[in-house]
Formats: structure tokens, C-alpha cells, sequence
């Protein structure tokens, strides 16, 4: 708690060193609190993007069932807002996935990036890595195995099929790449889960459409990830609020024609279905004045 407190950006490598060491060696039942925690501060303080990468790996890495889909949107936010990253993480998260890492977060991580940049991924390594760069055949078969991995769940399933239709454009001069491609999305066609058999089919299709295909598949544009505890406090701040909402505020405009509804009386039809059901007529509601006028008489 001390050391996550005192985290900046001055200090953010060396503290969260000694928190992934802590990770390494703390009980199961705190792996997941603290991986949330590093993967946090990470990306609020972190200057360097290849650490960035780097650190949110090695922290995935080691606490095998942590799931955030937040996670996930930040590290996309991350790679696709920043163009000389983009190969860097691709075959970083590559080399994870050949190693058959079982961890959810870095599964959906590794399949987004080698469908959104394949070519990158066959076209040369960037400094910094060691590993040479794979062949589509090589690709595309690794991303056969994670359908048919037991520890993928359905959402990563659905990101490698959109993997798949992506590199239809970045592998187009891979003939034996390409048939494989096909063939799986033809396999999931019949799929017992409705979301995969669902893309499965209309990819198909969309693979026979060339006029339009290229411009579906083109790259994600760079996107800001959303401040969802920002929004969440505003929500909070407004629900708190003891004053309820302002003079003509849409929930105050949603509320009066119920009001009214209310106070408006009851039509004559109305009256004598409920004269009906009592066993009696009720007395007839008294006139309204005129606007101006006398009272009616008693």
C-alpha cells in the first residue's frame, strides 16, 4: 500500500520493480488486486512506451487469471495512438503467444496486434527484439491453435476471428495463408456459439465483396481511451446530489407530464367503470370555475 501510494513519474520504474517482485512472491488471493494495481500506475506515469510494453507483459505473465477489459482498451489506446510502437508490440505480444501463454488479457493483446499489423509482424524486427520474424504460414497456424485451445474463452475466440479476416489483407500474396483462413472461417460457420458462427459467415461474405473488403479492413484509427472513473464519479456526484436537478433539466421535463397525468381527474368513462365495480355511482366531481367567473353554486 506504501509503495503503490508513492509511485510518480520520477520513481514509477524503480517502485513498480519492487512490486512486480512482490507479485512474484505474494499469495494467489492478492495477485489479482495487485496486477490491477501496477497495471495502473504504469499507465499513469510511464514516459517510456517500450518499458510501458514491456512492464504491463511481465506483470500479465505473472499472475495468470487476471481479466480486465480495461486493460485491454488501455494497451490498445496505447499501441495504435502511437505509430513507432506499433511493431515493437506486435512481436513482443507475438513472442508470448508462441510460448502458449494461458493468460486471458495477453491472449486478446497478442491476437489483436498480429491482425491489426501482420505485415509488420513478417516484414522485419524492430530493435529491441531478438526473436526473427515469423512466416504468415507460421501465424496463421498459431492463431489456429487458440481456437482451438481449451483455456480461450469466447471473447478471445471473437478477436481471433477477426484476426483471421484482417490478415486476409495484410498476407494477400500468401496463397497457402490464405486457404487456411478461409477454411477456419468455414469451419466456425456451424459453430455452437452464436457469435462465432455469426462472424464466421458474414466475414465470408464480406471476403468475396473486393470493391469493399480492403476499405473494411483497413487499420484502427488511433483512439482515446475512455476515463471511466471520471465518468463514474460525475454519475455519483449527480445521483448525490441533494438538490435534484435543475429548472428544465431533461429528467425534470421526463417527469411532468406524470405529474400532470395524476392531477388531471379521471374521465366521465372512467367514473362509471368504477361505479360498476363498487356497487354504486360516485358523485360527480364539482365544476370547474370559469376563468374570471363566479363559483358554481352549491
Amino acid at each position: 500500500e506504501l509503495v503503490y501510494a508513492l509511485v510518480n513519474e520520477a520513481n514509477v520504474k524503480v517502485l513498480v520493480k519492487e512490486l512486480l517482485s512482490y507479485l512474484l512472491a505474494c499469495d494467489v488471493e492478492f495477485k489479482d488486486e495487485l496486477t490491477q494495481r501496477i497495471c495502473t500506475v504504469v499507465e499513469k506515469f510511464s514516459t517510456d512506451k517500450e518499458w510501458h510494453v514491456d512492464t504491463i507483459i511481465q506483470t500479465l505473465s505473472a499472475s495468470t487469471s487476471f481479466e480486465s477489459e480495461e486493460t485491454v482498451c488501455s494497451m490498445i489506446a496505447l499501441i495504435t495512438s502511437t505509430p513507432e510502437l506499433q511493431a515493437y508490440a506486435t512481436h513482443k505480444l507475438y513472442a508470448k503467444l508462441a510460448d502458449q501463454t494461458n493468460q486471458p488479457v495477453l491472449l486478446q493483446l497478442a491476437v489483436w496486434c498480429v491482425g491489426e499489423y501482420g505485415e509488420m509482424l513478417i516484414g522485419g524486427v524492430p530493435a529491441g527484439v531478438e526473436a526473427e520474424a515469423p512466416d504468415p504460414q507460421t501465424v496463421v497456424e498459431l492463431l489456429t491453435s487458440v481456437m482451438r485451445s481449451p483455456v480461450a474463452d469466447v471473447t478471445t475466440k471473437e478477436y481471433t476471428i477477426n484476426a483471421f479476416v484482417k490478415l486476409t489483407t495484410r498476407f494477400a500474396n500468401a496463397p497457402d495463408s490464405l486457404a487456411l483462413i478461409h477454411k477456419q472461417l468455414a469451419a466456425y460457420s456451424c459453430s455452437m456459439s452464436l457469435e462465432l458462427q455469426q462472424r464466421s459467415v458474414e466475414y465470408s461474405s464480406l471476403l468475396k465483396l473486393d470493391a469493399i473488403r480492403a476499405g473494411v479492413l483497413e487499420r484502427m484509427p488511433a483512439f482515446a481511451k475512455k476515463d471511466r472513473q471520471a465518468a463514474a464519479a460525475a454519475a455519483a456526484a449527480l445521483a448525490m446530489d441533494g438538490d435534484g436537478p435543475s429548472r428544465g433539466s431533461a429528467s425534470e421535463l421526463m417527469a411532468a407530464p406524470a405529474v400532470m397525468a395524476a392531477a388531471a381527474p379521471a374521465p366521465p368513462s372512467e367514473m362509471d367503470l368504477l361505479g360498476d365495480i363498487l356497487g354504486g355511482s360516485p358523485a360527480p366531481a364539482p365544476a370547474m370555475p370559469a376563468m374570471g367567473g363566479a363559483p358554481a353554486a352549491p
